[in-house]
């Protein structure tokens, strides 16, 4: 899902993936992994999703919203939680976003299992 919403971003834009990919210091062979299916992670994808103004979320497509809220570090808290997402919470975000969306749906199941384990 990254590469069609990069590609399309750049197409928005009226430009191409190779010129984005270099002016963000990236070089073309990155962006042809990208096309073949690799992700960018941490602070690169953030520099993409800045660079469109879309949020990391929209970029990766777990979501329809493009736009991230006020400042993309001061996410709304967690219903359950009284704090915003915690750093664990990003990792787990990072870790599957190169996965299928079969292995999405696996990782949700188990997820989804242990929630309910730790209902008390």
């Amino acid at each position: 899902m990254f590469w069609e919403r990069f590609y399309s971003l750049c197409l928005e834009k009226n430009t191409r993936p190779n010129p984005v990919a270099t002016e963000l210091g990236f070089s073309t062979s990155t962006a042809t992994r990208w096309k073949q299916g690799a992700i960018p992670e941490g602070e690169n994808i953030q520099k993409i999703a800045d660079y469109f103004d879309v949020s990391v979320p929209y970029l990766l497509g777990y979501t329809e919203d493009r736009h991230p809220p006020a400042h993309e570090n001061e996410k709304p808290p967690h219903p359950d939680r009284a704090g915003g997402e915690s750093a664990l919470d990003a990792d787990i975000l990072r870790a599957t976003a190169g996965l299928s969306d079969e292995a999405k749906r696996k990782v949700l199941a188990l997820l989804l299992e242990f929630q309910q384990d730790a209902k008390p």
